[in-house]
């Protein structure tokens, strides 16, 4: 049975927002330190840094997903990825000994734990975007009945 309930609805809301926030807090600070002069400061791994953040945002997708059985498997698959993907650049860079610095950064190692950094960053944008259609979704559906 699909739920388009209040609950449903202020999940899907509240997790979009905060999976978002890993992918937008660079972006700002970046603004903010360009604004006050210091220059363009970009920190790139900050949306790993704040991946528990983007776990929490992730589940209330998901959950909410399920209740409204609306975008299951895009957004499991999505929320998969985002999960798997740093993990899998952890093994790889402990595997190769870039994590304990047996291997100077720059060879094809690091491209790799690069490559699955790029690939959590994208799912995570991914699933703001699933997220935030699916609120849409979900508050068109009561304007409509």
């Amino acid at each position: 049975m699909k739920r388009t309930d209040a609950l449903t609805k202020a999940l899907a809301l509240a997790g979009t927002l905060v999976v978002l926030v890993p992918i937008a807090a660079p972006v700002l600070l970046s603004a903010v330190s360009l604004v006050q002069g210091e220059g363009f400061r970009f920190d790139w791994l900050m949306p790993a840094e704040l991946g528990i953040v983007a776990l929490v945002g992730g589940v209330l997708v998901v959950i909410a997903s399920l209740r409204a059985h609306d975008r299951r498997l895009l957004i499991g698959i999505t929320a998969g990825i985002a999960v798997a993907a740093p993990v899998a650049g952890a093994i790889v860079a402990t595997l190769t000994g870039l994590a304990n610095g047996e291997i100077e950064p720059g060879g094809w190692e690091s491209a790799v734990v690069v490559v699955f950094f790029a690939l959590f960053a994208a799912a995570l944008l991914a699933l703001g975007v699933e997220g935030g259609i699916m609120s849409r979704d979900l508050f068109r559906r009561n304007v409509a009945v």
